[in-house]
């Protein structure tokens, strides 16, 4: 799975897997939009939201070059551990724990 980030020309930041450039644009899929919050204590947090509200998530989709600011690029690893947790469940444990998990 390769998770991208795209600028959209609205400001808006998507985090989705990508699939293949399109002749339009990119397919995607999963596409989640980022927002910053505020946490308990006052900090700025980021958080995920559905990009699309009406329409099934798991199909794939097309951003259109014409929506889209930057070309996509490679999401830092948190946000690409948080995108994977919140889209499939899995939990991705830090890499440098050096532990088993056994459950």
């Amino acid at each position: 799975m390769e998770v991208r980030v795209f600028k959209l020309i609205t400001g808006v930041e998507v985090v989705a897997e990508y699939i293949d450039v399109s002749g339009a644009g990119y397919k995607i899929r999963r596409p989640l939009q980022v927002h910053f919050m505020r946490g308990h204590d006052g900090s700025e947090q980021m958080a995920f939201s559905h990009f699309t509200l009406s329409v099934d998530p798991n199909q794939d989709m097309e951003l259109l070059d014409a929506a889209i600011a930057m070309k996509p690029m490679r999401a830092l690893p948190e946000i690409e551990q948080s995108y994977i947790q919140n889209t499939s469940g899995i939990i991705v444990p830090p890499a440098n724990t050096g532990k088993i998990l056994t459950g």
